[in-house]
This record gives C-alpha cells, sequence and structure tokens, in this order.
C-alpha cells in the first residue's frame, strides 16, 4: 500500500490521529531502532489530500525534532563526503 492509499483509507475510515515514526536506517524498511515519534489530530473537516497533508508534516516535525536534538548533543555532524550506508538521516552523517 502507499501513502496515497493510506490516506484515502485513513480518510474514510474516520481515523483521527495520524502519526509518524522515524527509525534509525538498516537494511530493512521501518525496521531499524525506533528515533522518535511524534501524532496529529484530525477530524472531519480534513479532506484526503489534507490528511495527506498532515501526515507529511507530522513526519517532517518529528524527524527535524530529533534531527536537533542529536545535533545539539553533538551525535552527529554535516558532512559533505558521500554518506556511509547505515549511518545517514537525511545530510547528517552519525559520528
Amino acid at each position: 500500500m502507499d501513502e496515497a492509499e493510506a490516506d484515502v483509507l485513513a480518510y474514510f475510515g474516520g481515523v483521527k490521529i495520524i502519526g509518524a515514526t522515524a527509525h534509525y536506517v538498516n537494511d530493512n524498511l521501518d525496521e531499524g531502532p525506533i528515533i522518535m515519534q511524534d501524532v496529529i489530530h484530525v477530524d472531519h473537516i480534513y479532506t484526503a489530500e489534507d490528511m495527506m497533508h498532515a501526515g507529511r508534516d507530522v513526519e517532517k516535525n518529528a524527524l527535524c525534532a530529533e534531527l536537533c536534538t542529536l545535533l545539539g548533543a553533538g551525535a552527529v555532524g554535516i558532512c559533505s563526503q558521500q554518506p556511509h550506508h547505515h549511518s545517514v538521516v537525511g545530510c547528517c552523517c552519525f559520528i
């Protein structure tokens, strides 16, 4: 099921909360250790497209919040080299 299908099912299913989970990267999709989770509340005024945008926003917010925490703690840094597999979140490499 792709993201658009999930949004339509959520819309017609009357979903009230949309969530996102950010994982560290490993060999399998969505199986790395969880970095951060977040949710957003939605209601009947949201269209399927609104839910899609809300889902993307909550994903970005969850990842950015944790990335800022990791950067502040010195756990990650910005690198200009090609990233190594298993060590990348966006443009940041784990140190």
